[in-house]
């Protein structure tokens, strides 16, 4: 099987008890053993804070990381942090395969370490890993298989401390681990991923249990995702500049009323009581992914 935590021993010392099943709910990020608070640099207080890119995978996505890492430049001025099911049992070496394909600064994670751009970050075997105020937090040991869903975990907690400066990508694996995550980062205002396969439709498993909540905002091979996210952080660069973020959401905020009577007509659903800067940013940030600078409302909806 592609997970390996199949293998890991049982506990001869805990009494047996009746098996209940387990139900998949959103993962709340773990902070009972947080950092320092001196230690804790939250990433989305400067305008210099790097793109958070969480890649998830199974045992058997080397490949895809290999691939991505490969096409992506070193000087990318994002951050990337890296969970893959792990045997608990091994000592792993992803570091260091990854290490061969880029000259980024790639290493395993580290309790307490503040994020920083142009860094690759890999979950230890047998730890849960979360983000909070910009800062990894590991807890060890893992939870028992069962209620091991490493990538969820990770991907909610990116999406509760970063908000929309955080990117989640789902590549190959068994299962559905990521999903719950994935929609997590979209709530949230973030970008998602997922891999393909050779003719553009998701690959079996954990990307094609993604794609099916209609969230992800590109499907496509693993070797064009780092051009696309170089794309996607410059244009929010160039929206984060004095003429960008201002001109912008004062266009859209000037038409928000004709947008929200726009979906209530198209989807039934009545925008009209949210927070208006929120609907703003979130109109911004899908216009982003879909490369739009200006257009027609009606195209800007009918393509969402």
């Amino acid at each position: 099987m592609d997970n390996p935590s199949d293998g890991v021993a049982p506990d001869r010392k805990r009494t047996k008890t009746p098996r209940k099943s387990v139900a998949r709910v959103a993962p709340k990020p773990v902070a009972r053993s947080a950092a320092p608070a001196d230690s804790l640099a939250t990433a989305t207080a400067t305008s210099s804070a790097p793109l958070i890119v969480g890649i998830g995978a199974s045992a058997g996505g080397l490949n895809a990381f290999k691939g991505f890492f490969a096409a992506m430049p070193a000087d990318s001025g994002m951050a990337f942090v890296l969970v893959q099911h792990l045997d608990p049992n091994h000592k792993s070496i992803l570091a260091e395969l990854i290490g061969r394909q880029t000259t980024m600064t790639v290493l395993d994670a580290q309790h307490g370490a503040v994020v920083a751009a142009n860094c690759v970050y890999i979950i230890p075997p047998d730890t849960t890993l979360t983000i909070v105020g910009g800062a990894l937090q590991i807890e060890q040991p893992a939870p028992p298989r069962q209620r091991r869903f490493p990538i969820d975990t990770f991907f909610s907690s990116l999406a509760e401390d970063q908000g929309d400066n955080a990117v989640c990508i789902v590549l190959a694996g068994t299962g559905s681990d990521g999903t719950i995550g994935l929609k997590m980062i979209k709530e949230h205002g973030g970008l998602a991923f997922a891999q393909s396969e050779a003719d553009d439709m998701a690959m079996s498993g954990m990307p094609q249990s993604a794609a099916a909540t209609g969230l992800v905002d590109r499907i496509m091979p693993v070797e064009d995702m780092p051009a696309q996210l170089i794309e996607y952080r410059q244009r929010l660069l160039d929206q984060a500049g004095p003429h960008g973020r201002q001109g912008g959401s004062q266009d859209t905020a000037d038409q928000l009323a004709t947008i929200t009577a726009l979906l209530r007509v198209g989807s039934g659903h009545d925008f009209a009581r949210y927070k208006a800067s929120t609907l703003v940013r979130r109109i911004q940030r899908r216009m982003q992914v879909l490369r739009i600078d200006n257009a027609p409302l009606r195209l800007i909806l009918e393509d969402a």
